[in-house]
């Protein structure tokens, strides 16, 4: 029987031999235990009861599988709450840097923002002030590597104080918000700046440097889901070029799943299109 639709019910019998199999010290029968538990309807009840269990190679794999399910809903909730554009920006471009390092939390990425925010609350809440906080905190655009990924993970960003255009603009836009500024994201001449109600323009690859009442001719203000369109796809880009294939498939699976592409459809050999032995130019089957 089902659950949901979806989430199979495990019977007790079945449970046991499972549970057996997850003690073996051979990790291709373990994977085969947690490739059928993992989609179980019975799987928290389950992790609830052993994580703490004096089996030490139990207690191994409840943790995995702990992981490997909450990876799954973060993933899940992130797409479809694109789909839906239900989305906060923050929040989004926080999770996409906990999707993509294993070895981070959304609980360590508040508390670095945290930190900034507290530092900042002391200050001036003006355009200006923002500005001068964050040149005094020598947050800056790379002047090499620009094709490094950390220059579009929030986190890296706050921990080295360098990040894309993009993401400074990201970033200044929510410490100006906790203090009421009104600050967009906008493109002008190409890139990535601020802009507050009356149009004074911030550059973060200029060093921060204010335009006052520029043109609004000049500058497109870029909707939420523009924004984390570009990340992503700058995301994925950067992940093209390092060719890191979890990277890719993650990005990938994002951006398929928001525009309903298929992932086979996508070029060989991160899909079919292309393929040397493709029949057909776009499927492989």
């Amino acid at each position: 029987m089902t659950v949901s639709g979806t989430a199979q019910t495990i019977p007790p019998k079945e449970m046991a031999i499972l549970k057996s199999l997850l003690q073996d010290e051979d990790e291709s029968v373990a994977s085969l235990a947690m490739e059928k538990l993992l989609p179980s309807a019975g799987l928290d009840e389950f992790l609830a009861e052993h994580q703490d269990d004096d089996d030490p190679m139990l207690r191994r794999r409840c943790f995995q599988m702990g992981y490997i399910s909450a990876y799954r809903r973060h993933l899940t909730g992130l797409i479809d709450s694109l789909k839906d554009n239900s989305f906060d920006l923050w929040e989004s471009v926080l999770m996409l840097d906990r999707l993509y390092d294993s070895q981070s939390s959304l609980s360590y990425l508040k508390s670095l923002y945290q930190n900034l925010a507290l530092d900042y609350s002391s200050r001036k809440d003006s355009l200006r002030g923002l500005v001068r906080f964050l040149k005094e905190r020598s947050f800056i655009t790379p002047t090499q590597n620009w094709a490094d990924i950390s220059n579009y993970l929030i986190g890296d960003v706050l921990e080295n104080q360098v990040g894309s255009g993009l993401m400074l603009c990201i970033l200044a836009q929510q410490l100006g918000s906790q203090r009421g500024l009104a600050l967009n994201i906008c493109l002008h001449t190409g890139r990535y700046c601020l802009v507050d109600e009356k149009f004074n323009l911030v550059n973060p690859a200029e060093s921060w440097k204010i335009t006052s009442n520029i043109s609004p001719n000049l500058c497109h203000l870029c909707s939420k889901k523009e924004i984390i369109l570009a990340l992503l796809f700058h995301l994925y880009s950067m992940a093209v070029i390092s060719w890191d294939p979890f990277d890719i498939f993650l990005f990938q699976k994002i951006l398929s799943s928001y525009f309903d592409f298929p992932e086979n459809a996508m070029p060989y050999p991160m899909g079919n299109f292309l393929h040397p032995d493709a029949t057909t130019g776009v499927d492989n089957q």
